[in-house]
């Protein structure tokens, strides 16, 4: 597991941050935290460290393309009606590569826009398991009211 600030991927460099708690086995179950649509990874500040170190498993954050220390995203604004799928299907893929962690042996956290992307991950490759808030299912007239 490198320990890069950021790591290369197709169309950009992520920012990512491990926790890793004494002793934890770097061939260990990794929790992957994903941040909500506007988010990044100090908006999660302490709380992947204080999973890492309660349940003995290393953590890791990452911004998305165009969020946070992340380099911008390619894609234009406003962003493709499959954002999410690319996401999941394309950059998550590539972020778990670049972080040398198999699809099989990670827990993804996600909120929000996370929480869709995780879902969406988990329905095309294996993971361990998905845990998830206030994840998008389908689109409602309240939330597209709010965006506006």
């Amino acid at each position: 597991m490198p320990d890069d600030p950021l790591v290369s991927i197709p169309g950009g460099s992520v920012a990512v941050e491990w926790s890793r708690p004494a002793g934890a086995d770097d061939r260990a179950l990794v929790l992957v935290f994903l941040h909500e649509g506007l988010g990044c990874i100090s908006m999660w500040k302490d709380f992947p460290a204080a999973v890492a170190e309660a349940t003995g498993c290393p953590t890791l954050v990452y911004d998305r393309l165009g969020h946070g220390k992340s380099s911008l995203s390619p894609e234009p604004s406003p962003r493709a009606a499959d954002f999410f799928q690319t996401e999941a299907y394309e950059i998550l893929p590539a972020v778990l590569r670049a972080a040398d962690i198999a699809s099989a042996d990670v827990v993804l956290i996600g909120h929000s826009d996370g929480g869709t992307i995780a879902l969406l991950h988990a329905g095309k490759f294996p993971v361990r398991a998905v845990i998830t808030e206030a994840a998008h299912v389908f689109v409602d007239d309240i939330s597209v009211a709010g965006l506006a």
